[in-house]
């Protein structure tokens, strides 16, 4: 099983180490309530686009706006275009050469991309750690 995050509070967008700010006192609270119903929309479009695309999630949970995924491993040579997902062949022994958890996270992340244009994911699993435990708030899991 394949154990991934993402991430934001303190994020890496672009290779850049970025703060997330709060907004002003005015309009605060509306702004959070909006906030949450499009991350609700969001959540569910996200798990049916996964679920469509036969990834088996174990575990889907979102703490504000950190996702915490754990999913069986997708298959080599697998790739999505146009909300779809197809088998690339020629792809399959170039993917053997991948972790499995950067190669799936590399897709999920395409598929979360793909659902709006405001929501954009960095992703993290073991792999990319050398330890191989992904930190998850202060804690680190394998």
């Amino acid at each position: 099983m394949l154990t991934a995050i993402m991430k934001s509070h303190v994020y890496t967008f672009d290779d850049k180490i970025r703060k997330q700010t709060k907004g002003g006192p005015i309009g605060l609270k509306l702004t959070g309530v909006l906030a949450q119903l499009f991350m609700i929309w969001w959540d569910k479009e996200f798990a049916a686009r996964l679920d469509e695309m036969s990834i088996t999630v174990r575990k889907n949970k979102r703490y504000v706006n950190d996702i915490n995924l754990a999913v069986q491993p997708t298959p080599p040579g697998m790739r999505y275009k146009d909300s779809k997902t197809y088998v690339d062949e020629s792809s399959v022994t170039e993917d053997g050469r991948v972790s499995s958890d950067e190669r799936t996270m590399a897709l999920i992340k395409k598929v979360g991309n793909d659902i709006h244009p405001l929501i954009r994911l960095e992703v993290d699993y073991p792999s990319k750690h050398q330890d191989g435990k992904l930190p998850i708030f202060d804690l680190k899991v394998w």
